[in-house]
């Protein structure tokens, strides 16, 4: 069981005149354009990392600053995985101007940075994303964060997780306890962060959404979990389009052990959930349990022991699933396809073409004449 929840930012409502990135942030962008083939993809480029500057005063602001990894599409250009350094944006700047290459060939398809955070309960992954173009109706800047919950950390040790696992699945009164403090922390998190944003990128329109992520491997991986409890720490098992969890944290790690365990619990325990998103090994989803909710121990949807496709997630109401749920915008960030805003022809228009910046040249100074993304939803 992990949280997750997004804040998905619409262009049409991010002011048009935006401020020039400035410090290491221009530096960055400087090296980012060194092979753009037009003035156009270099405008994009520091609209992009104008943007990203702001989201990261943001965070600054909720004291948010390891910064784990810095990616420009595939290629991986600052990483510290054991956490070294937390407070280490101005490091992974400078790593950034030491890596050769990385401006050198076509201009961004997407920007992420990935940080983590720590409150006193929840462990906080955080990724910020760019995209150069999206979908008509999908939103090309994100910001996805999942929860963990840190009573379930702090040792390898699988008897002591064990022990904590079995006093939360005791009974139904003590799993809803354990629940409800992880729904209610991270919401609140969550609702500091989208004021944030709001403040330091001067902007309306923000959609806020979250929900409760339970992991059910699709095939049987409890067993893999228990025998890797004392090995790899912080190994990422995802990819780029995973959850931010899955980005950060090998299945044996410390922190997200216990997720690969739970529906395991659930199932064994026969215990009640309700209003919960049920996602496989790469966090993508295979179910949505509705608010009237099932008993985990009458399913084998919950049981990782059984291949889901064998499953008996099939039987159940398809009105339980909520409709235009996280997940589904989720894939409607991260997918590709033709039907594109902005797509990555640099003789095309992308929508951060439609943004200039004050006290500008005029070789920087883009179009401030319209909509920055007209496709892209508005304030529907």
């Amino acid at each position: 069981m992990y949280m997750n929840g997004y804040i998905d930012i619409d262009p049409s409502h991010v002011t048009e005149i935006r401020r020039k990135p400035t410090k290491g942030f221009r530096r960055f962008a400087e090296i980012l354009t060194l092979g753009a083939m037009s003035q156009q993809e270099e405008h994009e480029t520091f609209t992009a990392i104008s943007i990203l500057q702001e989201i990261n005063i943001a965070l600054r602001t909720l004291n948010i600053t390891d910064v784990v990894r810095f990616t420009k599409d595939d290629v991986v250009i600052y990483d510290d995985p054991d956490g070294k350094s937390n407070d280490d944006m101005g490091i992974a700047l400078q790593e950034l101007q030491r890596f050769s290459g990385i401006g050198k060939s076509t201009v961004f398809d997407s920007l992420s940075l990935l940080l983590e955070h720590h409150l006193a309960e929840i462990t906080l992954i955080i990724d910020v994303r760019i995209q150069r173009s999206h979908f008509v109706g999908g939103f090309p800047i994100r910001i996805a964060v999942n929860g963990l919950a840190t009573e379930f950390q702090g040792s390898q040790d699988e008897t002591s997780l064990g022990d904590r696992l079995e006093q939360t699945f005791a009974d139904q009164a003590s799993y809803n306890a354990v629940e409800t403090k992880l729904r209610e922390q991270f919401d609140a998190f969550m609702a500091q962060l989208e004021l944030a944003v709001r403040q330091k990128m001067m902007i309306d329109d923000v959609r806020l959404s979250t929900q409760l992520n339970i992991l059910r491997p699709r095939n049987d991986e409890v067993g893999k979990t228990r025998s890797s409890l004392a090995g790899s720490s912080a190994e990422s098992a995802g990819s780029s389009s995973s959850d931010p969890v899955f980005q950060r944290y090998h299945q044996g790690s410390d922190a997200f052990a216990y997720c690969w365990l739970w529906s395991s619990m659930m199932h064994s325990h026969g215990t009640h959930v309700q209003e919960a998103t049920i996602v496989d090994e790469q966090g993508q989803r295979l179910m949505t349990i509705g608010e009237d909710g099932l008993n985990a121990g009458e399913t084998t949807a919950l049981d990782p022991s059984t291949p889901f496709a064998d499953s008996d997630a099939s039987s159940f109401d398809a009105s339980s699933d909520l409709t235009g749920d996280s997940t589904s915008k989720m894939n409607s960030f991260t997918d590709t396809g033709t039907d594109t805003q902005g797509g990555g022809d640099s003789a095309g228009s992308s929508w951060l073409d439609s943004f200039g910046f004050s006290g500008g040249d005029g070789s920087d100074s883009g179009d401030s004449g319209g909509s920055s993304c007209s496709s892209c939803g508005g304030g529907d």
